[in-house]
């Protein structure tokens, strides 16, 4: 409640009887319902006794009792209000003052935040208030996106169209109990429907040794970033004769996908992923090229390039003990040197051994304590290891005795640590003939990034 003098007229005032003043008291919040005795009173005091009032501007639905500046009566309506008072005393003294008396609502706001829309996106958003007594009913005010329209309580529809604005508006509820009224103001943002790309394939698909299993990982975003967005389906199709694909494990984001051929095949195959946004179908081919693991008739070349350090994708290999060989496999020619690795043994074609123990982690790399590492003695051996849940694949680093190396990780599924004791723990690598060309000693392997 606010009091201001705006006038102020005193008439044969005598030092020794205080000047003529007036308050507006008021015992408790003011609704809309019947005032209680004393709880909205003009209170005059000094001057010369007598008092009678007046006032304007009073909430609807109250009135004045002159005599005594009680406000009695039942507000009819909410809001704001100015109420000029004048008091005047026996004497002919006179004092006016304006007073702040606001119609308050029970009602209050639970929800009044719109969301923002997308193009396409099936939009549904409703307004709530608490405190009614009654039934409530809602009205609307303000445009909305086209394609969006207010129904009872709430802004439902499509957006159509790609507009980016804003949409400021009202939405007034009305209890019938008790006649409340309350107006809620929102403004909500109209975006674009992003578009959907499939992409990250991680690693990228190289070509791979037949029987040997791949894993890949595919990433569902949008352009441009949308205000959310998740995938409800997955789906592989499209896989040419001799592969399997499977998926490993998947999410609202992200895909894995486990691939593996019977027979050397050059194609491809289809990720679909299908978003919870009407239903949209998001494809990517994904190429493939399988070759078969080389023997040791592979023929001499004159010149040779070093192709680098392992990679996710490792094709392993098996050479003759001198010269630079011309690998040739489904019609395709590529040069090489030889890394070689003097004094190691082991299995030609594939080794197996199981784990004894958890692997763990080692500055970047995994430790791998396992029954036996005869069949991986020699580093930057491809390796791969599974409990069937968690897997990697990657490349010796070191062996520090019979039962333990250290692995490099190229690629990761789930979590190393989590690998359980008596994994199988393989190498898909191809033993050479000979160690350092031209020395002897144990077999070379070679690796493709």
């Amino acid at each position: 409640m606010k009091r201001t003098v705006t006038t102020a007229r005193i008439i044969n005032n005598k030092s020794s009887v205080p000047p003529l003043a007036l308050n507006l008291k008021q015992a408790a919040p003011i609704y809309r319902t019947a005032l209680t005795a004393g709880q909205l009173t003009l209170v005059a005091s000094g001057g010369a006794g007598g008092y009678t009032y007046s006032a304007s501007g009073l909430p609807a639905g109250l009135s004045l009792n002159t005599a005594t500046g009680a406000i009695t009566g039942t507000p009819t309506a909410i809001g704001h209000n100015v109420i000029t008072a004048t008091v005047t005393d026996s004497a002919t003294n006179t004092f006016t003052a304006t007073f702040s008396v606001d119609v308050q609502t029970r009602l209050t706001v639970t929800a009044a935040s719109p969301p923002d829309s997308e193009s396409g996106v099936p939009y549904s958003y409703k307004f709530q208030i608490g405190s009614a007594t009654g039934a409530v009913t809602f009205s609307q005010s303000g445009a909305l996106p086209t394609g969006l329209s207010f129904s009872t309580d709430s802004i439902l529809g499509t957006q159509s169209g790609s507009p980016i604005k804003s949409w400021p508006g009202t939405v007034t509820a009305t209890d019938a109990g008790t006649g409340d009224v309350i107006t809620m103001y929102y403004a909500f943002n109209s975006h674009p429907k992003p578009t959907p790309v499939l992409e990250s394939i991680t690693p990228t698909p190289l070509p791979g040794v037949v029987g040997t299993q791949y894993v890949y990982s595919f990433t569902l975003s949008y352009i441009p970033d949308p205000i959310g967005f998740s995938v409800s389906n997955w789906s592989l199709s499209s896989l040419p004769a001799g592969v399997s694909a499977s998926i490993v494990s998947s999410n609202t984001k992200q895909l894995l996908v486990s691939i593996m051929a019977t027979t050397a095949v050059t194609g491809s195959f289809t990720v679909t992923a299908t978003d919870t946004y009407g239903g949209v179908n998001t494809s990517s081919i994904v190429p493939l090229n399988f070759v078969a693991a080389l023997n040791s008739a592979v023929q001499p070349q004159k010149s040779a390039t070093n192709v680098g350090a392992p990679g996710p994708s490792i094709l392993n290999f098996e050479f003759p003990s001198s010269g630079t060989p011309d690998v040739t496999n489904d019609g395709t020619t590529m040069t090489v040197t030889i890394p070689t690795v003097a004094g190691a043994t082991g299995p030609a074609g594939h080794g197996s051994t199981t784990t004894t123990a958890a692997p763990t982690a080692s500055g970047g790399n995994w430790v791998f304590t396992v029954a036996d590492t005869t069949a991986f003695n020699a580093t930057n051996l491809p390796i791969y290891c599974s409990d069937g849940t968690n897997s990697i694949h990657g490349h010796v680093v070191s062996v520090a005795s019979s039962t333990q190396l250290t692995v490099a990780p190229d690629s990761i599924v789930g979590t190393v640590s989590s690998i359980t004791n008596g994994s199988a723990f393989t190498f898909s690598g191809v033993q050479g003939a000979t160690g350092a060309a031209g020395t002897g000693g144990g077999p070379s392997y070679i690796y493709f990034a």
